[in-house]
């Protein structure tokens, strides 16, 4: 079977125990985080895992962000994203190649069709968007 993770952890760093008791017990392929709370020149890890991840841009402290960790053994790449929303992607070789992006939508921002349009245009089919989208937005029904 194969295991794929969601998790809004509000705090990578605060939470990492958390994260890897939960790596420990569903042993995961790749998993998706959503508030990661991250700067660029914050170097965290997980033991067998490679991680990516968008920032936050909004102000100099850690705040929201997305990231992706994909288990070193499996063959994946990065999928290039040009968007202003906090998200990130890759392309997983499973039996079946799939892509994984992992998205974080702040719950104070309004986001329209045409953001989100454009970035599902960027993600190879099939892929599986995960995320933090605070739902309570309109766009959502």
């Amino acid at each position: 079977m194969t295991n794929i993770i969601q998790w809004n952890c509000r705090g990578l760093k605060i939470n990492l125990l958390e994260l890897t008791l939960l790596v420990q017990s569903f042993l995961p392929i790749a998993f998706c985080l959503q508030e990661t709370h991250l700067k660029e020149s914050d170097n965290v890890s997980l033991k067998g895992y490679n991680m990516y991840s968008t920032f936050s841009k909004v102000d100099e402290r850690a705040a929201g962000g997305s990231s992706i960790f994909v288990k070193d053994n499996v063959i994946h790449s990065t999928v290039q994203l040009t968007t202003d929303l906090q998200a990130v992607a890759i392309r997983l070789s499973l039996d079946k190649t799939i892509t994984l992006c992992s998205i974080y939508i702040p719950p104070n921002s309004i986001i329209d069709k045409a953001k989100l349009k454009n970035l599902t245009d960027q993600l190879p089919s099939p892929f599986i968007l995960m995320g933090d989208f605070n739902a309570s937005q309109s766009i959502m029904g």
